[in-house]
């Protein structure tokens, strides 16, 4: 045996000094192979240019304007310091044959074990994603209730965005709408657990009210889904120190969920998402929340864009 190549979603190498597999190269993050199992830019614009036109006239955009859909729903995996776009090939490839738009790698599966990681953890993806780390606190193989971050990277969820070369740290975060919306819409359901109907429907709604300029629809909605969420959802409310973290992961699964549907959108705390601006349709919202203590305190939710200010109150 000369040469043998091996996939998959973690490494198993280095687990313990007896292993007999502390032999094989990892070459996950070398730049030499940081394409060798996706599809670059130049090549979907060089093999897959007909399929591009014909998907673009289905749904009526422009061939620019669906290159840039599917940037958005199925690029944004990186592997390494030169930071080459990478595709997931099995929704892109899927996308063309099928002719459709749709969340091909996800439905593949549910990250039920990832779910279940999180759950038992002190950290959520809110205090995950969006931070820079060192490689080695991704990378190696660390797969346990302490450590979810290596499992959620190697499993595809989250990808590298951004190096610093200075510092040597990876900015990690969600690689495309597909992944984003997928794996927060679970989070989500198993998180808050709404009584009043499926995760994904209300967002449809709420970016639709937003869309029309509609502030205070967006209110009352926001206000009757946050309403039908259980107060027992998540054992973090039994603990008075950990309500107002509870919130904040409540608001942010909310808003980037939301952001799947947005051109842009800023925030003063990647974590918290207290102030937020959304750049949505042809307008822009801006989004405040607030979480006051105090026994006869009350929190405060507000919503304007070009036109309208609405406020929300909601019982602590």
């Amino acid at each position: 045996m000369r040469f043998v190549l091996l996939t998959g979603v973690t490494k198993f190498s280095q687990v313990s000094v007896f292993s007999g597999f502390n032999q094989p190269k990892d070459i996950s993050m070398d730049e030499r192979y940081e394409a060798l199992c996706g599809i670059t830019q130049n090549e979907l614009e060089a093999f897959f240019e007909e399929p591009t036109i014909q998907l673009a006239a289905k749904y009526q955009y422009t061939v620019k304007e669906m290159k840039e859909l599917l940037r958005r729903q199925y690029d944004g995996y990186h592997f390494g310091e030169r930071m080459t776009d990478i595709y997931n090939p099995f929704s892109i490839l899927n996308a063309f044959d099928s002719m459709a738009i749709r969340d091909y790698w996800f439905s593949t599966g549910t990250p039920t074990y990832l779910v279940r990681l999180l759950q038992h953890s002190r950290e959520q993806i809110n205090e995950l994603a969006g931070r820079y780390y060192v490689p080695s606190l991704f990378v190696d193989y660390k797969a346990d209730v302490e450590q979810p971050l290596p499992m959620i990277y190697q499993s595809g969820y989250l990808t590298i965005k951004e190096y610093n070369r200075r510092m040597g740290t990876y900015l990690l975060d969600f690689p495309n709408n597909e992944v984003r919306k997928g794996f927060l819409s679970v989070l989500a359901a198993h998180y808050l657990k709404p009584g009043g109907g499926e995760v994904n429907s209300w967002i449809i709604d709420a970016v639709t009210c937003l869309e029309q300029g509609n502030t205070s629809a967006f209110c009352d909605s926001l206000t009757a889904f946050l309403a039908s969420i259980p107060y027992d959802s998540h054992a973090s409310l039994k603990e008075l120190d950990m309500t107002e973290k509870h919130f904040q992961y409540t608001f942010y699964l909310i808003l980037r969920l939301i952001g799947v549907y947005c051109r842009a959108i800023h925030c003063e705390n990647r974590q918290s998402f207290r102030t937020s601006g959304l750049h949505i349709g042809n307008g822009r919202i801006c989004l405040h929340f607030r979480i006051q203590d105090g026994r006869n305190s009350r929190g405060g939710f507000t919503a304007n864009s070009r036109e309208r200010l609405c406020p929300i109150l909601f019982d602590r």
